[in-house]
């Protein structure tokens, strides 16, 4: 549920919410929207006034649904302040408990002040939200400064696994899928090697497990190190869900270690900060 309050500029309002089968519902009026949550969840429920402007498919209310019962307690972090005189943008993810009572999530809201919740499932379900559900396009300067949810923080597959980066070396590759299990050889195992350590993890599509049809990469280097790597169609699947991976060149990759190795001073240096303060 996505809804904007305008207050400063005269009085106007409008709503889009993804429904459980997946319609994409668009509501407006000129005479606002009750301030609580609550309120406006049981407003949207009620009415009629409501146009449909699209639809998700069957399998991607899956996957967000997903996401939303894999939310944990809230963690919103307020964000930079702004001026924004025009109102209030919320965006919030509805959660059923067994007796039907409904659970609104934030997700963030954009104001005078800025919160997003910071866990990674929210997050994934804000980015739905955002661009499938109201349609807005990322790459829009439009949206650049105040309303563009914060990115997922692209990392190397090894990153992301918690793998050493030298598994690659001079490793044996065996695939396992369908129930049976090949060692590759010559060209087709540098060729499978060179892919996996050119992947980065860019997102998170579901909190799902696969459903058969996984494929698995298990590396063994010559001093007995080891990882796997299970993918399901074309996404990285791991023990929280399935997660959206992209091949990248030699030169992105190496910029996306030296950003993780700035994070990584900036952080060892708050923390010696906080620790001098204690």
């Amino acid at each position: 549920m996505a809804c904007y309050q305008q207050v400063g500029w005269g009085v106007y309002a409008d709503a889009a919410f993804l429904d459980e089968e997946g319609g994409i519902w668009h509501y407006e009026n000129e005479m606002g929207l009750p301030r609580e949550d609550a309120e406006r969840l049981e407003l949207l429920g009620k009415t009629e006034d409501v146009e449909h402007v699209g639809q998700l498919d069957k399998r991607r209310v899956e996957e967000i649904r997903s996401l939303i019962a894999a939310i944990q307690p809230e963690e919103v972090k307020r964000g930079p302040g702004h001026i924004l005189d025009y109102g209030l943008d919320t965006y919030s993810a509805i959660r059923y408990g067994d007796g039907g009572e409904a659970e609104i999530i934030c997700l963030a809201k954009w104001g005078d002040w800025t919160y997003e919740n910071t866990d990674i499932n929210a997050r994934a379900v804000y980015l739905a939200l955002f661009t499938e559900v109201l349609g807005n396009d990322l790459d829009s300067d439009e949206y650049e400064f105040l309303y563009q949810p914060t990115p997922f923080e692209r990392m190397s597959l090894t990153d992301f696994c918690g793998v050493e980066k030298n598994i690659f070396e001079d490793a044996t590759v065996a695939v396992r899928e369908n129930g049976t299990e090949r060692t590759l050889e010559g060209t087709e195992a540098e060729e499978k090697l060179a892919w996996l350590q050119s992947l980065a993890v860019t997102g998170k599509r579901s909190a799902l497990k696969p459903e058969g049809g996984e494929t698995t990469y298990l590396l063994v280097t010559p001093e007995g190190a080891e990882a796997e790597f299970v993918f399901s169609d074309s996404l990285l699947a791991r023990p929280d869900g399935m997660y959206t991976v992209e091949a990248l060149s030699t030169e992105e990759l190496e910029k996306l270690e030296d950003l993780k190795n700035a994070q990584d001073a900036i952080d060892r240096t708050r923390e010696g900060i906080k620790k001098r303060t204690e």
